[in-house]
């Protein structure tokens, strides 16, 4: 045993506000952005909003990474299903994959569509029409 009976409380707070971040990130997303003609006035708001917070996720992420590589684990559950603890750490792996592949598909969609010059650098271009990204 290692001693260590919980995971650090950075690795737990960075988990919480990941989670909150990334449903906070979807919901305009989806609810906001795509029912939003790209000619509203507001669109370039919400847009960079959504941007911004894709771009804190990932950065969170990664100090996550960092945080839970640096520090000490608890022992992990054992069970009498082998099979579920395995499932279980998979899992994660799988869940914590699909966070860094959401983000760099919107980074890669965004860059393709020239969105950083036009959300961050507002160089007045227009919002490329939906398809052409």
């Amino acid at each position: 045993m290692n001693g260590v009976s919980r995971y650090h409380p950075l690795r737990v707070v960075l988990q919480g506000l990941l989670a909150l971040l990334i449903v906070g990130a979807l919901a305009p997303g989806f609810l906001v952005l795509e029912p939003m003609a790209n000619s509203s006035p507001g669109t370039i708001d919400v847009l960079r909003l959504h941007m911004a917070g894709g771009m804190l996720i990932l950065t969170l992420a990664v100090v996550r990474v960092i945080v839970q590589v640096a520090s000490a684990h608890p022992t992990p559950p054992h069970t009498s299903y082998p099979l579920l603890e395995r499932l279980a750490s998979l899992a994660h792996l799988a869940v914590s994959s699909l966070v860094v592949l959401m983000v760099a598909t919107g980074d890669a969609t965004g860059i393709r569509a020239g969105l950083p010059a036009i959300v961050f650098g507002r160089s007045g271009a227009p919002l490329p029409r939906a398809g052409q990204a």
